[in-house]
């Protein structure tokens, strides 16, 4: 029964203990929080997690994980984060991309060019400002249909499988002709 009674309150000395340490844990984030908002910091600038790591004594890798946890909605409305408006960049840079395949594809389709007779490589090539490799690549990427019904003297496959493998060997025409020309002053 004493026993009972003892464990009893050391529970309760330990409950209170936890529950004056969570206060104070508390009252510390508080003040720092408003240390911070009253602080003169350009949350919307590059810079701001330095400035931050200096008022709440920790390391500036760390700063984004409190912020995050202690000031969620601060943070996603105010706070510049890195690689935000690279994202946005990127998304752009995707989507103009896309227009122009989709103006390639308009050019092609309105061409006049014959694929069922020989020589429509090089008039693609000329068309897409591609060298001829390149443009049958693009051909067989964007518009395969056009590939397996046109004229072929060779076998596409393999070349096809080629660049696939090695994109980086691509080159535009203007590209092509610089490469060609500097090989060809290279050998004499």
């Amino acid at each position: 029964m004493i026993k009972d009674y003892i464990n009893i309150l050391k529970t309760k000395r330990i409950d209170d203990k936890k529950k004056e340490k969570e206060e104070k844990r508390k009252e510390k984030i508080n003040n720092l929080i408003n240390k911070i908002t009253i602080s003169n910091i350009n949350f919307s600038k590059l810079g701001w997690v330095k400035e931050v790591s200096k008022i709440l004594n920790i390391k500036q890798q760390k700063v984004n994980g409190w912020m995050k946890k202690n000031m969620k909605e601060f943070y996603e409305k105010n706070c510049f984060k890195r690689g935000s408006k690279l994202k946005d960049k990127n998304n752009k840079r995707i989507e103009e991309i896309k227009k122009q395949i989709e103006l390639q594809k308009k050019l092609v389709m309105n061409s006049n060019i014959d694929f069922s007779k020989f020589g429509w490589v090089n008039r693609l090539s000329l068309l897409l400002n591609f060298d001829s490799s390149s443009s049958i690549i693009w051909l067989a990427k964007y518009e395969p249909d056009i590939l397996n019904n046109a004229y072929s003297s060779k076998d596409y496959t393999e070349l096809i499988k080629y660049y696939e493998n090695n994109p980086h060997l691509l080159y535009s025409k203007k590209q092509y002709h610089i490469k060609n020309s500097i090989q060809y002053k290279n050998e004499n």
